[in-house]
């Protein structure tokens, strides 16, 4: 359970450490495989989550693959149902939200199909924020994107989901207004802070 994770818990208390990201994108294979274990996985990361939260720590479930902004459309809506799904449980506590860490970028053919990537990317961003209020689901919904995003020296190219081209950092946070609470994180790659 949940206090399995009390020693670590309190070493991050120690650190200073006041959210911690909980990846769960196993829940999503899980589901697909409609897997027996599925409920008492998702019940752990519950007890996990309000053990952090008696330390004073915030746990956000983290999810994500690569393919999911491209050809997995089911894969947000999986990340979406997991979520729901732990809404559900009555032990525990829900954590303080969603962040998907997709990165299509990532891509071995990110270069030759980088228009594409991004166009779905930003519909992808478009219809989570849509569902997750839709599903009335509580807390955070975040995603990670690259620093390079805001398409600055052409980096990446402009798109058009509905409202006009924009560069895609724009698109994302244009489609995540209507989300309380929601946020980017920010992925700087930077190994030397100059």
């Amino acid at each position: 359970g949940g206090s399995t994770y009390n020693p670590t818990l309190a070493t991050l208390k120690q650190l200073g450490v006041t959210d911690l990201f909980v990846d769960i994108t196993k829940a999503v294979t899980m589901k697909r495989d409609a897997s027996p274990q599925l409920l008492s996985y998702l019940t752990v990361f519950r007890q996990l989550v309000a053990s952090a939260a008696d330390m004073g720590i915030r746990v956000h479930a983290l999810m994500g693959d690569t393919g999911w902004a491209t050809t997995d459309h089911a894969g947000p809506a999986d990340a979406l149902d997991i979520m729901a799904q732990l809404e559900t449980l009555t032990v525990g506590l829900m954590p303080s939200g969603l962040q998907l860490d997709v990165e299509p970028w990532g891509l071995p053919d990110w270069s030759t199909h980088e228009d594409a990537y991004v166009l779905a990317y930003a519909q992808m961003v478009q219809f989570l924020a849509n569902d997750w209020i839709s599903l009335g689901l509580p807390g955070d919904l975040g995603f990670a994107v690259p620093f390079w995003f805001n398409g600055v020296g052409g980096a990446v190219p402009e798109i058009d989901v509905g409202a006009g081209p924009a560069d895609p950092l724009t698109a994302v946070l244009t489609a995540l207004a209507s989300v309380p609470g929601s946020y980017l994180n920010v992925m700087t790659y930077r190994t030397d802070p100059t």
